[in-house]
């Protein structure tokens, strides 16, 4: 059975029966709930669900108004909205409450199963660590090594204080989302809500009212209250995702709302008590005009650094083993204890990745396995150049005549053939081994070029490259 499951909630039961069909021919098995609260009563009982098919006109309520609901009984879950009544106004609505995407239902199933496939590469992609792991066990953040103790134990110590910020640092791919949910499910309100706020300033972010609510007026004069991220969060973890990478107006409102422990929904004139637990997470706070100071104050009163994976010492083995024997279990597959000449090279390498980069390599090799034994050529070529030994690591690509030489000493090696590049095709290959020596990683590509994240993701568009693409 696929570990990988989907609730599909929607009352025509031969559509729902024949979409569970086509997903599970993808390898997505699948639990059918007719009515809104049938599928509330799943969620709790067999659950958690990694992605949730919500039709919006169900018997009982609108698909819509039970998103905050389910939300907070399965924070990891992706919830991608169905209607055969396509509408721009509720597909935003379905956005702001926390749906992960929206589509129209059709007579042709395809379309949805594509979406959930779209949707199960994200969640797996968001975090180091699989979505179906519950983060209340006690080894979700996994590691034997001194500092991932000490950062286990000062997560739990902070856990039980339900109003105490907390800020968690690290580099991409330490796992500081799956921190922020531990800390969720470790404190007092771990049934409430928890609701990110994407703070990125490389994506357009959410507008004001989708932040605070608003009250909306109705032709026949009548109040519409909407609510907004902040009242949605209510007494469980609002997580300031990304808090480094936010525009500077963002920083200031959330600022205000902090200090005030108020906020007001848009066209009204009331304050509304904000009472959730501020968690934050941020790769770095030392750049110039990374965070406001003002914001930093506030929210340093529990910092969690997380380490990169490459100081951690023999985590990476440890680390290796659970990998391994999830994507045995998922592929059917048998492997025996990791061979020493492939642990040397996993030990060698200091993963820009960390560990998400260990989860995709190890990935990439257990697919690559034909056998019950892993060989060296089963990784990647960046693995297998990256030696302890001196003596067998390539020289250095030399450095430019102009400008500072790349970071961490690596060149991306781009040859320039006279007469047939342009300034495009050579940025564009540029950009392209960026991702592939950052696996993926868009920041970490990004300072490789020297540009901004921002930058990337534009360049990303205008070459058609999609994220991550190799």
């Amino acid at each position: 059975m696929s570990d990988f499951r989907a609730l599909i909630v929607d009352d025509e039961k031969t559509y729902a029966t024949a979409l569970s069909r086509a997903l599970k021919r993808r390898d997505v098995e699948c639990d059918i709930a007719l009515d809104a609260e049938s599928a509330l009563t799943m969620a709790r009982s067999a659950g958690p669900f990694a992605v949730v098919l919500l039709d919006n006109r169900l018997p009982d309520t609108l698909g819509l108004r039970i998103i905050p609901r389910l939300r907070a009984i399965m924070p990891g879950a992706g919830i991608v909205m169905m209607t055969a009544y396509e509408s721009i106004e509720d597909a935003v609505e379905a956005m702001r409450l926390g749906a992960e995407d929206y589509v129209a239902k059709s007579t042709h199933t395809e379309p949805i199963v594509a979406r959930v496939l779209e949707v199960r590469e994200r969640i797996l992609a968001r975090s180091a660590y699989d979505p179906h792991i519950p983060t209340s066990r006690e080894d979700a953040l996994l590691g034997t090594s001194d500092v991932m103790r000490s950062v286990r134990d000062r997560l739990v110590e902070v856990a039980s204080s339900s109003e105490t910020p907390v800020l968690i640092v690290g580099e991409t791919g330490t796992g500081k989302g799956l921190a922020a949910r531990f800390v969720h499910s470790k404190g007092p309100h771990a049934g409430s809500p928890f609701v990110t706020l994407s703070c990125s300033s490389g994506t357009v972010g959410p507008a004001d009212a989708a932040i605070f609510g608003r009250i909306r007026h109705t032709v026949s004069g009548a109040e519409i209250i909407e609510s907004g991220i902040l009242e949605t969060a209510g007494i469980g973890v609002l997580l300031l995702d990304a808090i480094d990478e936010a525009p500077e107006r963002l920083q200031k409102m959330l600022l205000g709302v902090i200090e005030s422990g108020t906020f007001r929904r848009m066209g009204a004139s009331d304050e509304v008590a904000f009472r959730a637990r501020v968690v934050a997470t941020a790769s770095r706070l030392s750049g110039p005009g990374d965070v406001h100071e003002g914001l930093v104050r506030r929210l340093d009163v529990f910092p969690i650094t997380l380490p990169p994976l490459r100081e951690r010492g023999d985590d990476v083995m440890v680390l290796t083993a659970f990998f391994i024997e999830h994507f045995a279990g998922r592929m059917g597959k048998s492997a025996g204890p990791v061979p020493d000449d492939v642990a040397s090279l996993l030990r060698a390498y200091d993963y820009p990745g960390n560990v998400r980069e260990l989860k995709n390599i190890v990935e990439r090799a257990m697919i690559m396995m034909k056998g019950d034994r892993l060989y060296p050529e089963h990784l990647p070529e960046r693995v297998l150049r990256h030696k302890s030994d001196p003596a067998s690591t390539p020289p250095a690509e030399p450095t430019p005549a102009h400008g500072s030489p790349p970071v961490g000493g690596q060149g991306l090696g781009i040859e320039f053939v006279p007469g047939v590049d342009t300034i495009d095709s050579v940025e564009k290959r540029l950009i392209v081994r960026a991702l592939e020596m950052s696996a993926g990683v868009k920041s970490r590509a990004a300072k490789l070029l020297g540009i901004s994240r921002f930058q990337l993701l534009r360049r990303l568009e205008k070459y058609g490259l999609e994220p991550g693409e190799r």
